[in-house]
């Protein structure tokens, strides 16, 4: 049985940094790249170097082919020991960081109908220099893990290259994660192509400007977009990204006098920065009152649909846009008090 802890940072970072992990798959198959993974032997060994994948013999290859210059997709018939059944099993090789494509490409696309599906990657982590989509081992692991929760089976393992002065070298294969993780939790739905794509801009986008470390264990979120500052005395601020556009928010407790004299002061407050941007109020029993400065109102279906360069501008822009709104609020708050303070003193 694999072992939660498996999807941690450290786990990751010891995979990663045990052995020579310097060539790619790409690079060690050099010209045979167009024929790797051709053989029933080269695919048994991608199951036979981990317990919880031994029990999988592959028996045939049904069909191969290349997506692109750096994926090898298979359909593969394998013996499952386990239950002594003959399963069809969808295997992605990809010589490069794993991005939402290939998990879309396994769950939606060609790997659906599978008994199992399996991605291989031989990169930890590629930003994709706003050309690309950004890949991350730990953001696939985390929709793998999710998968299983949805009893979809799905199992994500790393390629790396054993190299020796004296030969060629081997390619070792190790399980990040697996279908018998989350066997008896509860079940969970798999994600739209939406929720994907959010996922992804938190993840691999805004977080990454952030310079967030997203390798805890836990299941991914598909919330709408959320991110925030916690201040004092339950106040806070949010961030809220939807199909209304980009909202920020100032929030305390239910009966503040600070959120309504905020609002009364609004033009004051926001117009520099947030000119003709509405300001709302909110003020629902015994939820957080708010005061609330629509920034944008850019659909975030339609930037979801744009491109990696337009998502990492989005990104830095929120980030800098959440950095003013707190300080905008931490001055509110010091003349609030202030005037609070003269009022006491008279």
């Amino acid at each position: 049985m694999i072992e939660n802890a498996r999807q941690t940072t450290e786990f990751v970072k010891d995979v990663i940094d045990t052995g020579d992990y310097g060539i790619r798959l790409k690079e060690y198959y050099g010209d045979g790249w167009s024929t790797a993974y051709s053989t029933i032997e080269e695919i048994h060994k991608i199951f036979s170097g981990d317990d919880d994948l031994s029990h999988i013999v592959p028996e045939l290859i049904i069909f191969r082919h290349s997506k692109g210059d750096n994926v090898i997709a298979l359909n593969v018939r394998v013996k499952n020991l386990d239950n002594d059944l003959v399963e069809n099993v969808y295997i992605q090789i990809k010589s490069g960081a794993p991005t939402w494509e290939d998990y879309a490409d396994i769950t939606y696309g060609d790997g659906k109908t599978a008994d199992l599906r399996v991605l291989v990657f031989d990169e930890y982590c590629d930003m994709g220099y706003f050309v690309t989509h950004p890949g991350d081992c730990i953001f696939m692991g985390q929709l793998v893990d999710h998968n299983n929760k949805c009893s979809f089976p799905t199992a994500l393992l790393a390629a790396k290259i054993k190299q020796s002065s004296k030969s060629k070298g081997r390619i070792l294969y190790t399980l990040f994660g697996g279908p018998d993780v989350y066997a008896d939790s509860e079940q969970k739905q798999l994600p739209t192509k939406r929720e994907l794509l959010e996922a992804d801009f938190i993840f691999n986008y805004y977080d990454a400007v952030w310079g967030v470390d997203n390798g805890d264990p836990g299941d991914i979120s598909f919330d709408e977009f959320w991110a925030g500052y916690s201040l004092k005395n339950h106040m806070g601020t949010e961030a809220r990204w939807n199909d209304n556009g980009l909202f920020l928010s100032f929030y305390d407790t239910p009966g503040s006098d600070k959120i309504r004299w905020i609002y009364e002061r609004r033009h004051t407050l926001f117009d520099k920065e947030y000119l003709d941007c509405p300001v709302t109020i909110e003020m629902k029993e015994e939820q957080p009152h708010k005061v609330t400065v629509r920034v944008l109102d850019l659909a975030m279906k339609d930037m979801l649909e744009m491109t990696p360069k337009d998502k990492w501008q989005y990104a830095d822009m929120l980030y800098g846009m959440e950095h003013i709104f707190v300080d905008i609020i931490d001055e509110a708050l010091s003349h609030y008090e202030e005037q609070m303070k003269c009022h006491a003193d008279q």
